[in-house]
């Protein structure tokens, strides 16, 4: 397979696309994934620590210092809030395609 120049044009395709990857065309598109952060907020104490481990900053306290997702569209799916929480409050899912 040939390399990918910068401006996402494919010289030559040999065998099969990389997963993630979509051709249209001779451009290629790559097809990102959307996740959800669920946050049950009986269970959430405030403590922070998925704040703080966030590599994208989406989750922040809200006014009752519960934790909330304030921007789930730059969640990139890592599932650290997930891992890190110590009330299994956080559960972090695939989107739909169509949702």
């Amino acid at each position: 397979m040939q390399p990918v120049v910068a401006a996402g044009i494919i010289n030559e395709v040999m065998g099969s696309v990389s997963e993630g990857l979509h051709v249209k065309g001779r451009k290629v598109e790559r097809l990102a994934k959307k996740f959800s952060v669920l946050v049950n907020k009986k269970w959430c104490k405030g403590c922070g620590l998925c704040i703080a481990i966030c590599p994208k900053k989406v989750l922040e306290l809200d006014s009752r210092v519960k934790c909330e997702a304030a921007r789930q569209d730059d969640c990139i799916g890592c599932r650290q809030c997930d891992n890190v929480c110590p009330d299994f409050a956080i559960t972090v899912k695939e989107r739909e395609e169509n949702a």
